[in-house]
């Protein structure tokens, strides 16, 4: 029961500091003074994507070095060079809701990376 709680507070805070990221990168007067557009709709097709990118990204980084923390740095440095790249690019357009997308996944991958869903239940590990 220990376990579980640990768990469902810690997702508690990453889902709170996820919001608080997102409401921050969120303001389109920085964004649109940087050249990144707001118009695109939280639910696109490719935001999915994005998300899946950035757990990808964070799960893997965090499985080689055994760090949480370099894995949610990892993800989200991949959503930033993505939507750079982006800036870059002819026929691109930086979104910060891409980033925002790739971040979350990023955040979410690494607060459940102890979940494990079988047949017979869920349970939460904190190891691997």
């Amino acid at each position: 029961m220990h376990a579980l709680l640990r768990f469902m507070l810690s997702l508690l805070i990453g889902l709170m500091c996820a919001v608080i990221a997102g409401l921050l990168l969120a303001t389109p007067s920085p964004a649109q003074a940087a050249g990144f557009t707001t118009a695109d709709s939280w639910t696109s097709k490719d935001k999915g994507g994005h998300a899946l990118a950035g757990a990808a990204i964070a799960s893997a980084v965090a499985a080689a070095t055994a760090s949480d923390r370099a894995g949610l740095l990892a993800g989200v440095a991949a959503g930033m060079g993505k939507e750079l790249a982006d800036m870059h690019s002819t026929g691109h357009t930086p979104s910060w809701k891409d980033f925002a997308a790739t971040a979350l996944g990023a955040a979410a991958a690494v607060q459940l990376r102890g979940l494990c869903i079988t047949p017979t239940g869920i349970s939460w590990s904190a190891r691997w």
